[in-house]
């Protein structure tokens, strides 16, 4: 009896003896490698379902850098309820930078459900709100 080159399965010939044993080790031989097949397939599945999860999760956290110009009070839309502001400006002798991080009423700037509010400041005392003055933000969700 000979055999398939990749697979060795049994080949029967003509001149052998009928028996059923070639064909159940045939069988039992595709049966193994159909069972290892169905849990490598398993494991990929598996391992989808985890980066999908995992993609979930990273797609709630969210996200925004921008600019904005300081002067009169105003509101900064993000496009997301931020947990955490980080503003800085780039002063002329100094970098200037705050930090947000809760809704409670602060002097300086506050945070809003789409954004952050900066009142408006006298006199330009405001660090995060002067007049013309560009500042870069950080907002995380």
């Amino acid at each position: 009896m000979q055999q398939t080159e990749k697979y060795k399965l049994n080949l029967i010939e003509k001149n052998d003896p009928f028996s059923p044993d070639p064909l159940n080790e045939n069988a039992r031989t595709l049966e193994e490698s159909l069972a290892r097949l169905d849990a490598a397939d398993e494991a990929k599945a598996a391992a989808i379902a985890e980066l999908d999860q995992r993609l979930q999760v990273f797609e709630v956290r969210k996200v925004t850098s921008g600019t904005y110009t300081g002067g009169r009070g105003c509101t900064v839309d993000v496009g997301f309820e931020p947990r955490c502001v980080i503003i800085y400006a780039l002063g002329e002798r100094a970098a200037c930078g705050f930090l947000l991080y809760s809704y409670e009423e602060k002097q300086l700037a506050a945070l809003t459900p789409t954004g952050f509010t900066l009142p408006t400041a006298m006199n330009d005392t405001n660090p995060i709100n002067v007049r013309y003055k560009p500042y870069f933000y950080i907002a995380f969700g």
